[in-house]
């Protein structure tokens, strides 16, 4: 996560391709553009970056110099109207898509739900089990995967309900 340099990251991903890793999250900061192309071209492995940004055009110029393998926008915090931009963008670069499931709880997660189901080119979708156990304290239907897939509800907006009596417990007035 961030932890490594160019050459650090082709040796561990390399070695990740040997094992069949799926795909490789962060390995270089972002903002060494031209280092992230050089990965690009240098690795079989798949790497995602970006779900620190926050409008289409952070991921544009990543997009036009070949410096992004799977793009990971982060719908909680794009809004699902920007996330759709982006995930539109990338698709016309031919770059797929991870939805990044962020620190949200319910309803983040619903609204990253949604925009996946609609997505093309979807690489996969995150799942942060801890996060989904906090979520069913306060949100109803729970959003917990069965058998390796997420089911949408079929109630109006993005199908999660909070629960207000505990969710007022964790309100603070000033």
């Amino acid at each position: 996560h961030l932890a490594f340099n160019l050459n650090e990251s082709f040796e561990v991903g390399s070695a990740f391709e040997y094992f069949c890793v799926r795909f490789l999250v962060f390995p270089i900061n972002s903002v060494f553009i031209y280092t992230l192309s050089s990965l690009c071209y240098a690795l079989y492995l798949p790497f995602a970056l970006l779900a620190e940004f926050r409008t289409r055009y952070r991921f544009y110029f990543r997009l036009d110099l070949k410096a992004l393998y799977i793009a990971p926008p982060d719908i909680g915090r794009l809004g699902i109207t920007e996330g759709f931009r982006v995930i539109n963008l990338c698709n016309a670069f031919d770059v797929p898509s991870a939805p990044h499931i962020g620190s949200g709880l319910g309803i983040y997660t619903a609204a990253s739900l949604h925009v996946a189901a609609a997505t093309e080119q979807l690489y996969l979708l995150e799942f942060q089990p801890s996060q989904i156990d906090v979520s069913d304290l306060y949100f109803s239907p729970s959003l917990r995967p069965a058998e390796g897939s997420y089911q949408l509800s079929l109630t109006p907006g993005l199908g999660v309900e909070p629960d207000e009596a505990k969710l007022s417990e964790h309100i603070f007035r000033t």
